[in-house]
């Protein structure tokens, strides 16, 4: 995986997404290869192809005695707005149709980063990638004034094209209520450090790299605890990290052939 990959870029020429006056129901037969891939409380996902396009449908529908319909229906218009706010960013899933009870949008065909830890392992220095590539995405996101809310490693997900967030369900943004929101954006920078106190327990990581990261935990435990989180939180924590990541860099290429200085990349966080 290569963090520059994963750095805020921009789409162009992205068309809106069609608004579609169906429910889910009557446009259910345009989908092909449909797959059921879940449900929870507030409807059902399924995977399936739409044109060319291979494609994820969230279809709102509650769960009885739990959510209703309406409710349900009210919580994926919120999603999309939040997606559509910020489709201009790779990063972010590509929304492709809204209809009355459902939403289309790209699948980005990653591997949950839970998926790829729990199953297949990942070395050290690339959990720590993805929790830099992690860090610069919530910074964006925090900028943009979206607090993702629930940045677990089942929502990262990891693709050829590098890491994309997804299930914005229950992100929350200023109109959503202040206090609301900035308790969530706190809660995306603990879900990074949460990440960050497990990879610091692998035999994989340096004593000195431990010593900078735990320093770096217990800082921004400190941000949190004091209510200091701001929008600029989430990029200065990837900044630190991208420093402890090059030193785990250059641990692991120590007495190899220095690379050309035309193929060093600067990242600019």
């Amino acid at each position: 995986m290569k963090l520059g990959q994963v750095l805020p870029r921009t789409r162009t020429d992205l068309p809106a997404p069609k608004i579609a006056n169906l429910t889910f129901l009557k446009a259910k037969g345009k989908f092909k290869n449909l797959k059921k891939l879940g449900a929870g409380a507030f409807g059902v996902t399924y995977s399936g192809t739409l044109g060319s396009h291979r494609v994820i449908i969230k279809v709102a529908c509650g769960a009885p005695g739990i959510v209703t319909p309406p409710q349900a229906i009210d919580a994926m218009k919120r999603e999309v707005r939040i997606l559509g706010r910020l489709q201009k960013y790779p990063f972010i899933p590509r929304v492709f149709e809204v209809g009355i009870d459902y939403f289309v949008m790209e699948d980005v065909e990653g591997i949950s980063f839970l998926d790829l830890l729990s199953k297949n392992g990942l070395s050290a220095k690339d959990v720590l990638s993805v929790v830099v590539a992690t860090g610069i995405i919530a910074s964006v996101l925090h900028r943009n004034e979206v607090a993702h809310n629930d940045l677990e490693p089942r929502n990262i997900l990891l693709t050829p094209q590098g890491v994309v967030v997804i299930d914005f369900g229950i992100s929350l943004t200023p109109e959503d209520g202040r206090k609301e929101f900035l308790a969530a954006r706190e809660r995306d920078i603990v879900s990074l450090l949460e990440i960050l106190v497990l990879m610091i327990g692998s035999s994989e990581v340096p004593s000195s790299i431990k010593i900078i990261l735990t320093s770096t935990v217990e800082q921004y435990r400190k941000i949190v605890f004091s209510g200091k989180v701001d929008e600029d939180t989430a990029r200065e924590l990837a900044r630190e990290l991208i420093f402890a990541l090059a030193q785990m860099g250059a641990r692991a290429h120590r007495g190899k052939k220095k690379l050309p200085v035309d193929q060093v990349k600067v990242i600019a966080v």
